[in-house]
Protein backbone atom coordinates (compact mmCIF):
# COMPACT_ATOMS: atom_id res chain seq x y z
CA UNK A 1 0.00 0.00 0.00
CA UNK A 2 1.69 3.34 -0.85
CA UNK A 3 1.00 6.48 0.49
CA UNK A 4 0.20 9.51 -1.38
CA UNK A 5 0.80 13.31 -0.05
CA UNK A 6 -2.41 15.22 0.34
CA UNK A 7 -2.69 17.65 -2.62
CA UNK A 8 -1.19 21.04 -1.50
CA UNK A 9 -3.95 23.65 -0.97
CA UNK A 10 -2.66 27.48 -1.62
CA UNK A 11 -3.64 29.86 1.22
CA UNK A 12 -6.68 32.21 0.72
CA UNK A 13 -5.38 35.31 -0.88
CA UNK A 14 -6.25 38.18 1.46
CA UNK A 15 -8.14 41.05 -0.52
CA UNK A 16 -6.16 44.64 -0.61
CA UNK A 17 -7.98 47.01 1.92
CA UNK A 18 -8.28 50.52 0.80
CA UNK A 19 -7.32 52.75 3.25
CA UNK A 20 -9.92 55.55 1.80
CA UNK A 21 -13.33 55.66 1.44
CA UNK A 22 -13.65 55.53 -2.62
CA UNK A 23 -15.34 58.30 -3.36
CA UNK A 24 -16.13 58.14 -6.75
CA UNK A 25 -17.81 54.78 -6.20
CA UNK A 26 -20.14 56.53 -3.52
CA UNK A 27 -20.73 59.35 -6.13
CA UNK A 28 -21.63 56.96 -8.46
CA UNK A 29 -24.02 55.18 -6.92
CA UNK A 30 -25.86 58.39 -5.05
CA UNK A 31 -26.34 60.10 -8.56
CA UNK A 32 -27.66 56.55 -10.40
CA UNK A 33 -30.14 56.28 -7.02
CA UNK A 34 -30.83 59.83 -7.36
CA UNK A 35 -31.45 59.95 -10.74
CA UNK A 36 -33.65 56.63 -11.09
CA UNK A 37 -35.74 57.74 -7.71
CA UNK A 38 -36.61 61.79 -9.49
CA UNK A 39 -37.54 59.92 -13.08
CA UNK A 40 -39.88 57.71 -11.70
CA UNK A 41 -41.35 60.00 -9.61
CA UNK A 42 -41.41 62.51 -12.25
CA UNK A 43 -43.02 59.86 -15.02
CA UNK A 44 -45.46 58.09 -12.15
CA UNK A 45 -47.06 61.90 -11.72
CA UNK A 46 -47.07 63.15 -14.96
CA UNK A 47 -48.27 60.52 -17.10
CA UNK A 48 -49.32 58.00 -15.12
CA UNK A 49 -53.00 57.93 -13.24
CA UNK A 50 -51.21 58.44 -9.72
CA UNK A 51 -53.23 59.75 -7.45
CA UNK A 52 -52.65 59.79 -3.88
CA UNK A 53 -53.72 61.09 -0.50
CA UNK A 54 -53.89 64.78 -0.08
CA UNK A 55 -52.31 64.01 3.18
CA UNK A 56 -49.29 62.27 2.24
CA UNK A 57 -48.28 63.99 -0.88
CA UNK A 58 -46.14 66.92 1.40
CA UNK A 59 -44.40 63.54 3.06
CA UNK A 60 -43.22 62.65 -0.34
CA UNK A 61 -42.27 66.20 -1.10
CA UNK A 62 -40.23 66.23 1.96
CA UNK A 63 -38.56 63.09 0.90
CA UNK A 64 -37.79 63.78 -1.87
CA UNK A 65 -36.15 67.64 -0.54
CA UNK A 66 -34.28 65.28 2.05
CA UNK A 67 -33.11 62.56 -0.80
CA UNK A 68 -29.50 63.98 -1.77
CA UNK A 69 -28.66 63.97 1.97
CA UNK A 70 -30.51 60.88 3.05
CA UNK A 71 -28.16 58.74 -0.23
CA UNK A 72 -24.84 60.93 1.23
CA UNK A 73 -25.25 59.42 4.79
CA UNK A 74 -26.09 56.06 3.90
CA UNK A 75 -23.44 55.78 0.72
CA UNK A 76 -20.61 58.00 2.11
CA UNK A 77 -21.00 58.60 5.26
CA UNK A 78 -21.55 55.32 7.17
CA UNK A 79 -18.95 53.68 4.82
CA UNK A 80 -16.62 56.53 6.30
CA UNK A 81 -16.80 54.61 9.55
CA UNK A 82 -16.02 51.49 8.08
CA UNK A 83 -12.23 52.19 6.70
CA UNK A 84 -9.40 51.95 8.05
CA UNK A 85 -8.49 56.28 7.53
CA UNK A 86 -11.57 57.45 7.50
CA UNK A 87 -12.07 61.47 6.71
CA UNK A 88 -12.92 63.48 9.60
CA UNK A 89 -14.93 67.22 9.18
CA UNK A 90 -17.26 65.84 7.16
CA UNK A 91 -20.40 66.64 9.32
CA UNK A 92 -19.32 69.47 10.00
CA UNK A 93 -18.81 70.68 6.25
CA UNK A 94 -22.36 69.54 5.66
CA UNK A 95 -24.00 71.50 8.03
CA UNK A 96 -22.03 75.08 7.93
CA UNK A 97 -22.65 74.77 4.13
CA UNK A 98 -26.46 74.06 4.81
CA UNK A 99 -26.45 77.19 7.86
CA UNK A 100 -24.79 79.41 5.82
CA UNK A 101 -27.22 78.55 2.24
CA UNK A 102 -29.99 79.11 4.89
CA UNK A 103 -28.87 82.40 6.66
CA UNK A 104 -27.08 84.21 3.68
CA UNK A 105 -27.05 82.16 0.06
CA UNK A 106 -30.76 82.15 0.04
CA UNK A 107 -31.87 85.08 1.12
CA UNK A 108 -29.17 87.18 -0.64
CA UNK A 109 -30.11 85.41 -4.21
CA UNK A 110 -34.10 85.56 -3.70
CA UNK A 111 -34.24 88.67 -1.37
CA UNK A 112 -31.78 90.71 -2.31
CA UNK A 113 -30.50 90.45 -5.88
CA UNK A 114 -33.83 88.58 -7.40
CA UNK A 115 -32.17 87.94 -10.64
CA UNK A 116 -34.98 86.41 -12.14
CA UNK A 117 -37.30 89.24 -12.05
CA UNK A 118 -34.84 91.21 -14.12
CA UNK A 119 -32.62 88.92 -15.92
CA UNK A 120 -35.98 87.30 -17.67
CA UNK A 121 -36.13 90.41 -20.42
CA UNK A 122 -32.83 90.32 -21.26
CA UNK A 123 -30.73 88.36 -24.49
CA UNK A 124 -29.59 85.26 -23.64
CA UNK A 125 -25.69 85.62 -23.19
CA UNK A 126 -26.79 88.42 -20.66
CA UNK A 127 -29.12 86.14 -18.40
CA UNK A 128 -26.10 83.40 -18.65
CA UNK A 129 -23.39 86.44 -17.18
CA UNK A 130 -26.43 87.88 -14.87
CA UNK A 131 -26.63 84.38 -12.95
CA UNK A 132 -23.27 83.91 -12.62
CA UNK A 133 -22.33 87.03 -11.13
CA UNK A 134 -25.64 86.92 -8.95
CA UNK A 135 -26.80 83.13 -8.02
CA UNK A 136 -23.83 81.13 -9.63
CA UNK A 137 -21.38 83.21 -7.71
CA UNK A 138 -23.18 83.69 -4.26
CA UNK A 139 -23.54 79.31 -4.20
CA UNK A 140 -20.00 78.29 -5.01
CA UNK A 141 -17.79 80.86 -3.25
CA UNK A 142 -20.14 79.92 -0.14
CA UNK A 143 -19.15 76.46 -0.58
CA UNK A 144 -15.98 76.82 -1.18
CA UNK A 145 -15.39 79.43 1.88
CA UNK A 146 -16.92 76.14 3.66
CA UNK A 147 -14.43 73.65 2.32
CA UNK A 148 -11.28 76.48 2.75
CA UNK A 149 -12.44 76.54 6.40
CA UNK A 150 -12.91 73.49 7.61
CA UNK A 151 -10.63 70.84 5.45
CA UNK A 152 -8.26 73.86 3.81
CA UNK A 153 -4.77 71.82 3.37
CA UNK A 154 -5.30 69.86 6.89
CA UNK A 155 -7.39 67.08 5.97
CA UNK A 156 -6.34 66.50 2.05
CA UNK A 157 -4.14 63.82 2.60
CA UNK A 158 -5.13 62.51 -1.63
CA UNK A 159 -6.84 64.02 -4.64
CA UNK A 160 -10.29 62.12 -3.60
CA UNK A 161 -9.60 64.33 -0.33
CA UNK A 162 -11.10 67.18 -2.11
CA UNK A 163 -13.68 65.56 -3.72
CA UNK A 164 -15.38 63.95 -0.11
CA UNK A 165 -15.28 67.52 1.52
CA UNK A 166 -16.63 69.74 -2.09
CA UNK A 167 -19.44 67.43 -2.34
CA UNK A 168 -20.20 67.61 1.66
CA UNK A 169 -20.52 71.01 1.27
CA UNK A 170 -22.75 70.65 -1.78
CA UNK A 171 -25.35 68.02 -0.27
CA UNK A 172 -25.52 70.63 2.47
CA UNK A 173 -26.43 73.37 0.14
CA UNK A 174 -28.63 71.04 -1.73
CA UNK A 175 -30.79 70.15 1.13
CA UNK A 176 -31.84 73.90 2.14
CA UNK A 177 -32.04 74.95 -1.58
CA UNK A 178 -35.31 71.48 -1.50
CA UNK A 179 -36.78 72.63 1.55
CA UNK A 180 -37.02 76.28 0.70
CA UNK A 181 -38.33 74.97 -2.88
CA UNK A 182 -41.02 72.89 -0.84
CA UNK A 183 -41.99 75.12 1.51
CA UNK A 184 -42.25 78.08 -0.23
CA UNK A 185 -44.07 76.18 -3.42
CA UNK A 186 -47.32 74.37 -3.81
CA UNK A 187 -45.90 72.16 -6.05
CA UNK A 188 -46.62 68.31 -7.15
CA UNK A 189 -44.28 65.79 -6.48
CA UNK A 190 -43.58 65.60 -9.94
CA UNK A 191 -42.27 69.18 -10.03
CA UNK A 192 -40.76 68.88 -7.05
CA UNK A 193 -38.73 65.69 -8.54
CA UNK A 194 -37.73 67.98 -11.24
CA UNK A 195 -36.42 70.83 -8.85
CA UNK A 196 -34.85 68.52 -6.83
CA UNK A 197 -32.59 67.39 -9.74
CA UNK A 198 -32.32 70.32 -10.98
CA UNK A 199 -29.98 71.40 -7.33
CA UNK A 200 -28.08 68.64 -7.63
CA UNK A 201 -27.29 68.56 -11.33
CA UNK A 202 -26.06 72.64 -10.97
CA UNK A 203 -24.84 72.23 -7.43
CA UNK A 204 -22.43 68.66 -8.50
CA UNK A 205 -21.12 70.48 -11.28
CA UNK A 206 -20.36 73.80 -9.67
CA UNK A 207 -18.65 71.54 -6.55
CA UNK A 208 -16.56 68.81 -8.73
CA UNK A 209 -14.66 71.62 -10.68
CA UNK A 210 -13.97 73.42 -7.23
CA UNK A 211 -12.94 70.55 -5.83
CA UNK A 212 -10.42 69.81 -8.95
CA UNK A 213 -9.11 73.59 -8.19
CA UNK A 214 -8.62 72.59 -4.83
CA UNK A 215 -7.06 69.00 -5.69
CA UNK A 216 -4.37 70.61 -8.35
CA UNK A 217 -3.47 73.54 -6.06
CA UNK A 218 -2.91 71.10 -3.31
CA UNK A 219 -1.59 68.27 -4.63
CA UNK A 220 0.46 69.23 -8.03
CA UNK A 221 2.39 72.25 -9.26
CA UNK A 222 -0.18 74.56 -10.06
CA UNK A 223 -0.29 78.72 -10.45
CA UNK A 224 -1.91 79.83 -7.62
CA UNK A 225 -4.78 81.51 -9.62
CA UNK A 226 -5.69 77.73 -10.20
CA UNK A 227 -7.98 77.62 -7.52
CA UNK A 228 -10.19 80.92 -8.09
CA UNK A 229 -10.13 80.17 -11.54
CA UNK A 230 -12.29 77.19 -11.11
CA UNK A 231 -14.36 79.53 -8.93
CA UNK A 232 -14.78 81.11 -11.91
CA UNK A 233 -15.55 78.42 -13.83
CA UNK A 234 -18.41 77.12 -11.45
CA UNK A 235 -19.81 80.34 -10.98
CA UNK A 236 -20.09 80.13 -14.62
CA UNK A 237 -21.24 76.77 -15.29
CA UNK A 238 -23.83 77.79 -12.90
CA UNK A 239 -25.06 80.59 -14.87
CA UNK A 240 -25.75 78.86 -18.06
CA UNK A 241 -27.65 75.85 -16.34
CA UNK A 242 -30.11 77.98 -15.10
CA UNK A 243 -31.36 80.09 -18.01
CA UNK A 244 -30.30 76.78 -20.15
CA UNK A 245 -32.77 74.94 -17.93
CA UNK A 246 -35.29 77.56 -18.28
CA UNK A 247 -35.34 77.44 -22.24
CA UNK A 248 -35.66 73.56 -22.56
CA UNK A 249 -38.71 73.91 -19.69
CA UNK A 250 -40.31 75.94 -22.46
CA UNK A 251 -38.94 74.57 -25.53
CA UNK A 252 -41.96 73.57 -28.19
CA UNK A 253 -42.45 70.65 -29.80
CA UNK A 254 -44.91 71.42 -32.36
CA UNK A 255 -45.03 74.59 -34.86
CA UNK A 256 -47.86 76.06 -33.07
CA UNK A 257 -45.96 78.06 -29.97
CA UNK A 258 -44.21 77.49 -27.21
CA UNK A 259 -46.18 75.10 -24.47
CA UNK A 260 -43.84 73.57 -21.40
CA UNK A 261 -42.09 70.92 -21.81
CA UNK A 262 -40.78 69.52 -18.15
CA UNK A 263 -39.82 66.17 -20.03
CA UNK A 264 -36.84 68.19 -21.94
CA UNK A 265 -36.00 69.89 -18.16
CA UNK A 266 -36.04 66.62 -16.86
CA UNK A 267 -33.46 65.09 -19.34
CA UNK A 268 -31.39 68.69 -19.32
CA UNK A 269 -30.73 67.55 -15.71
CA UNK A 270 -29.83 64.55 -16.01
CA UNK A 271 -27.23 64.97 -18.85
CA UNK A 272 -26.06 67.79 -16.81
CA UNK A 273 -25.43 65.89 -13.58
CA UNK A 274 -24.15 62.68 -15.59
CA UNK A 275 -21.85 64.77 -17.58
CA UNK A 276 -20.43 66.31 -14.49
CA UNK A 277 -19.54 63.22 -13.06
CA UNK A 278 -18.34 61.70 -15.95
CA UNK A 279 -15.97 64.59 -17.30
CA UNK A 280 -14.47 65.72 -13.90
CA UNK A 281 -13.69 62.02 -13.14
CA UNK A 282 -11.48 61.74 -16.20
CA UNK A 283 -10.00 65.04 -15.12
CA UNK A 284 -8.98 63.32 -11.89
CA UNK A 285 -7.84 60.26 -13.45
CA UNK A 286 -5.72 62.14 -15.84
CA UNK A 287 -4.11 63.88 -12.92
CA UNK A 288 -3.42 60.98 -10.97
CA UNK A 289 -1.62 59.09 -14.00
CA UNK A 290 0.66 62.42 -14.95
CA UNK A 291 1.43 62.21 -11.03
CA UNK A 292 2.29 58.73 -11.42
CA UNK A 293 4.36 59.04 -14.43
CA UNK A 294 6.36 62.11 -12.96
CA UNK A 295 7.20 59.58 -9.43
CA UNK A 296 8.48 56.80 -12.22
CA UNK A 297 10.56 59.08 -13.84
CA UNK A 298 12.09 61.04 -11.27
CA UNK A 299 12.91 57.47 -9.74
CA UNK A 300 14.52 56.35 -12.78
CA UNK A 301 17.15 59.05 -12.71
Amino acid sequence: MTYAPPPLIAPPKEEEVHPYRRVWRSLTQETAILAIVCTAVFILFQYLPIRIPAIAEPILNYGLAFLPLALWIILARFPETRVPLPRTGLNTTVVLSALLAAAVGIPVVNTVIQPANWLSVESAPVRVIGYMLTAGIVQEFIKFLVVRFVAGGRFFRIREDSVAFNMAAAVGYITVLNLAYVVNNAASPDFVALRVLHHVAMNTAGSLIISYGFAQTWFANVSPFMLPFTLVIASFVNGLIIPLRSGFMNASLGISGASAQPLFGLGFSLGVLLAAVAIISFFYRVAAEQERIARQTRGNL
